[in-house]
């Protein structure tokens, strides 16, 4: 999943649920079924697998 794709489901939930935007992110992690690493890794390109180091 990229960092647009996730961005785009906050908003729908957003939106939808008419939330505020931690509350969304927090729906999306749940729905999407992402761990806290997957959500850091598509939003920040890190990984807490290897260190914090920058992927790439």
């Amino acid at each position: 999943m990229t960092r647009r794709e996730f961005l785009n489901k906050v908003i729908e939930i957003y939106f939808r649920d008419n939330c505020n935007v931690d509350t969304a992110i927090q729906t999306a992690i749940k729905e999407l079924n992402l761990s806290k690493d997957d959500y850091i890794k598509i939003m920040y390109g890190i990984s807490n697998k290897n260190g914090g180091k920058i992927n790439g």
